[in-house]
């Protein structure tokens, strides 16, 4: 931390304290992080505290990476975003119809996976890719391809499997050599539960006023939606990294930027605050919860990671606090 704020790290420590938070944060200006700090504890059971090395899920903010995937594949030549999805799975109703840009920008009109009546039983066990595909193809659509604006979380396990189709490589693989490793994401990656590794944090949900353990939830299944883990430093990387042309080039970022029918564009949200454009993206999944923002004009960046699954008015407040702070040093 460059030059630390005494006065902004004392108000800061209070307002987590405050919020009664579990989790990690981090709050950067350009090349200087304003503050950095961890509450809570990464395991209850243990005592193990969080720290800036906890790995928590990241929820959505997964499918940030899966775009920026997609869109190297673009800048490759290997994929257009006006590719209709017919071309890897030659089946899928109104395949025809659906483009790469529509799944990226929540205007597929495709099923959201998460809302079928039975989801919290199918996730808790393995399900390949494929067959989690399968779940959804046959459900009717929200309304015809490109027509209209709804989250979905199945066009970005479609994305996936594409990227999977194109490159030949597994999702996890592709998003280790093309994305994690050259810019020293040496703390993120696809969770899967056989694995040991080390600082991931577990998961809790709040019953009435009592923490208790998070339900069970097979990591695989959410696929490019929400199936990776990270940390506060390895997001605020992927920031800077993002903002470099280190990842893609401006043409594709612009791209990226540009509102569809909805408040996404290509990947992340987009919205106006304090008088410019935020890119943002949250997360929620069983017993983690998140938030991910970047004030483009200001170049500020606020990462929130919880191993809480707290309400989202909650994370949102946090991270509006967290926002004020940082404007608040002029």
């Amino acid at each position: 931390m460059k030059n630390p704020d005494k006065r902004i790290i004392s108000e800061l420590n209070f307002l987590m304290r405050n919020y009664d938070f579990s989790g990690s944060i981090l709050l950067a200006q350009k090349d200087d992080i304003i503050f950095e700090e961890s509450f809570g504890m990464s395991n209850y059971e243990l005592d193990t505290p969080n720290s800036s090395k906890t790995k928590y899920r990241i929820g959505s903010i997964t499918k940030l990476f899966t775009a920026t995937a997609i869109m190297q594949l673009v800048e490759n030549q290997q994929l257009d975003l006006n590719s209709t999805i017919d071309r890897y799975i030659s089946d899928y109703p109104s395949g025809n119809q659906i483009k790469v840009s529509h799944l990226l920008s929540h205007t597929s009109g495709v099923a959201n996976l998460t809302e079928l009546p039975d989801f919290l039983e199918w996730v808790i066990k393995y399900s390949p890719i494929l067959k989690t595909i399968d779940r959804f193809k046959h459900v009717p659509f929200d309304f015809s391809p490109g027509q209209g604006y709804k989250y979905s979380n199945s066009g970005y396990i479609l994305l996936s499997y594409i990227l999977e189709r194109i490159t030949g490589q597994v999702y996890e693989q592709y998003l280790q050599e093309n994305i994690f490793n050259p810019i020293n994401m040496q703390n993120s990656g696809f969770d899967k539960q056989e694995r040991i590794i080390k600082h991931r944090a577990s998961g809790y949900s709040i019953k009435g006023t009592e923490l208790i353990n998070a339900p069970s939830i097979h990591m695989s299944n959410p696929y490019g939606a929400a199936s990776l883990y990270s940390t506060t430093e390895d997001l605020y990387l992927f920031s800077q990294a993002f903002n470099r042309n280190q990842l893609l080039s401006q043409d594709s970022i612009k791209k990226m930027q540009q509102p569809a029918l909805g408040e996404h564009g290509l990947g992340w949200m987009i919205k106006k605050d304090k008088g410019q454009r935020v890119l943002h993206h949250g997360g929620a999944i069983h017993g983690f919860s998140a938030n991910f923002l970047r004030y483009m004009d200001a170049e500020i960046t606020v990462v929130v990671l919880s191993n809480v699954f707290y309400p989202k008015n909650k994370i949102e407040e946090i991270t509006t606090s967290l926002v004020e702070v940082a404007f608040s040093r002029g």
